[in-house]
């Protein structure tokens, strides 16, 4: 069986979803799956992601499930 595929995708630049995705990935990769964790632009059409790492619609199609994670406001 083939390796399940994950994609972790956040909106927030105070850290804390970056540090619940961060951790929502370790136990996914313990548990077997292949991970992505992207991160959604604060606004539309900003790409200030070092490393690529922004969300695409590709990241979607990619994986068997998703995990979202946005902040409160």
């Amino acid at each position: 069986m083939e390796q399940p595929k994950v994609a972790i995708i956040y909106h927030g630049m105070s850290g804390a979803l970056q540090a619940m995705a961060q951790e929502a990935a370790a136990g996914a990769e313990e548990c077997g799956a292949t991970v992505r964790v992207r991160r959604v632009p604060e606004r539309h059409g900003s790409a200030s992601e070092p490393n690529g790492r922004l969300a695409t619609p590709a990241d979607v199609r990619w994986t068997d499930a998703v995990v979202v994670g946005s902040p409160t406001r």
